[in-house]
């Protein structure tokens, strides 16, 4: 197992200011950019790329929550107050079993699922926080990068379609794509049918990752965790449609098929936030808007 960044287990200074936590937390973002980039993807090509690529995005991802977790204004969003009941507002002893209505203790499978659904809205809790500030520590690169993409997609007739930046980013906008050639199809089925193909092959795709196969595939499952290009290939091979990937300053990065067939197109963005990769689905150029922002 890889050992994760020393920035993801940093403990706070006691007694810190806002304004102290603040310029702590970018020098984090940028430090933790600075390695990813220089030294660990620095030297791995192909499909360990992709697979490190998508380790990148979860330690991204992981000091974000921290961040979030660091800040007072977070706290108490995760769950409920320890010691009382959700519904009533009634003192319960800490770390005790709910009780159903008629006092019969709750059965394995409901505490279960209660498990799962705390976990869930914390996970939920820790995603908001993160993309509010990725997008509050959005600037001149993502003004830089939009003017690339306009450069690049206006003489195609395209334009970018925002697409929302909640972790899924990469599974909708292949949606959107696939429901404008009469394909409907939800983001949640994509990284089923995606967990599900890397599952069945599992002898090529268990020496390019950094975790267990089952918990990579559990992940990509039932969390918002982030895709990349280990997942477009495998999106590609799943529906046999290729997938072309536009990059501002970069010649695009197609995925699957021949060569002769329509694409899905996509684009792929390094600054679209402060921290965190994202994706957009592109389209047809309909207004003389600016490409980046034309299509809603």
């Amino acid at each position: 197992m890889l050992e994760a960044p020393a920035v993801l287990s940093a403990q706070p200074p006691a007694g810190e200011s806002a304004g102290k936590r603040s310029q702590r937390h970018k020098q984090e973002i940028r430090n933790l950019d600075q390695w990813l980039k220089k030294t660990y993807l620095k030297s791995r090509k192909g499909k360990q790329k992709a697979a490190a690529q998508s380790q990148a995005e979860e330690w991204r991802q992981e000091l974000l929550a921290n961040h979030a977790k660091q800040c007072p204004e977070a706290e108490g969003v995760d769950a409920p107050e320890a010691g009382v009941t959700e519904e009533t507002g009634m003192p319960t002893p800490a770390g005790s079993i709910p009780l159903k209505d008629d006092g019969e203790r709750l059965s394995k499978a409901a505490r279960r699922r209660l498990r799962q659904k705390e976990r869930a809205q914390k996970e939920q809790a820790e995603m908001d926080a993160q993309i509010a500030e990725m997008r509050l520590n959005g600037g001149e690169d993502r003004v830089r990068e939009n003017k690339e993409f306009d450069a690049l997609l206006s003489p195609l007739s395209l334009c970018v379609k925002q697409i929302p930046s909640d972790g899924s980013c990469l599974y909708r906008a292949v949606a959107d794509q696939l429901q404008r050639v009469g394909v409907s199809v939800e983001h949640r089925q994509l990284r089923a049918e995606a967990a599900d193909y890397i599952l069945a092959h599992a002898d090529e795709y268990t020496p390019l990752l950094t975790e267990g196969i089952e918990e990579y595939c559990d992940k990509l499952r039932n969390t918002n965790c982030w895709g990349g290009e280990l997942e477009i290939s495998v999106l590609a091979t799943v529906r046999s449609t290729p997938i072309v990937v536009y990059i501002a300053g970069m010649r695009e990065q197609r995925y699957g098929g021949e060569g002769t067939e329509e694409a899905l197109l996509i684009s792929f963005h390094r600054s679209y936030f402060a921290l965190g990769n994202h994706y957009n689905s592109v389209v047809p150029m309909v207004t003389k808007t600016s490409p980046v922002n034309a299509a809603k």
